[in-house]
């Protein structure tokens, strides 16, 4: 290794590195340093020769210490390896934004189980629990009721149980994960649509978990996760549609507690 000192007021040193690469030296340039105005050392594999040297001089004495201007755009040409393959290099999300999952939980027949809150404790306030009889209604805590005799109600008569996820912020949803933590014995189905207050023949009640997946079987991994192999933007939504909402539902045993964790995988601002 062999190096030149040369006193340097301005230094870019990328656009230097270039300069000397893109000359006549043939000695491979091993790197710069630049630790303090006037210090400037060039640092090469091997010692150069007098007409190298020479060459190395004015090419410093010209450098003009201005930052290149790199091309905001890439050409095909230059995303191919040194075998002149091509590389590819999808985008996965819109700039600015960030891989976040999302947790949330709660319990089949139990009155106020859902969890969603913040470190601090604080309820993000989107997640809400309806329970429905074999009769396909709701049942809902009466003015004078109370928590422990509504929980009863439930005990007695739930048979399906709605999580609403309305989230208050617009998202890449890639997909999710339902983690089980008591499996049921029985056949115990699940679902889940985007937009349930929306009309179907208006592209609401859309399917996004279809077919009713049984979470008996799940003995085996305790959790089920579907992805949508992409990302699909969901907008927030707050008109009385909420085309953002998803809903995941279950259809259990009459009061059956089944306690369930949902992990939302999506892409935020």
């Amino acid at each position: 290794m062999a190096n030149y000192i040369y006193e340097k007021s301005t230094v870019a040193i990328d656009k230097l590195e270039n300069e000397i690469k893109e000359s006549e030296i043939t000695i491979a340039l091993d790197y710069i340093n630049f630790l303090s105005p006037n210090s400037l050392t060039v640092y090469f594999k091997a010692a150069l020769s007098s007409g190298e040297e020479d060459i190395l001089d004015n090419i410093v004495s010209n450098h003009d210490g201005i930052l290149l201007n790199y091309p905001t755009l890439v050409t095909l040409d230059e995303l191919k390896d040194d075998d002149n393959v091509q590389i590819v290099q999808p985008k996965t999300t819109k700039l600015g934004w960030r891989f976040q999952p999302r947790m949330m939980s709660f319990i089949t027949s139990k009155y106020k189980s859902e969890y969603s809150k913040k470190e601090n404790g604080e309820n993000v306030g989107d997640l809400t629990l309806k329970f429905y009889n074999s009769g396909n209604e709701e049942l809902v805590k009466g003015e004078q009721e109370s928590d422990q005799d509504f929980q009863t109600r439930l005990t007695n008569n739930c048979v399906k149980t709605y999580a609403d996820w309305h989230a208050q912020y617009t998202q890449d949803l890639i997909g999710a994960i339902l983690i089980c933590k008591t499996i049921p014995e029985n056949s115990t189905y699940a679902w889940a649509v985007i937009a349930p207050d929306l009309p179907a023949e208006y592209g609401g009640n859309a399917a996004y978990l279809e077919g009713g997946f049984d979470l008996s079987f799940l003995h085996q991994t305790r959790e089920f996760w579907f992805n949508g192999r992409g990302a699909k933007t969901l907008k927030i939504d707050n008109s009385p549609y909420k085309t953002n909402k998803i809903r995941f539902i279950i259809k259990h045993d009459v009061g059956v507690q089944i306690p369930l964790q949902l992990l939302i995988e999506h892409f935020i601002q």
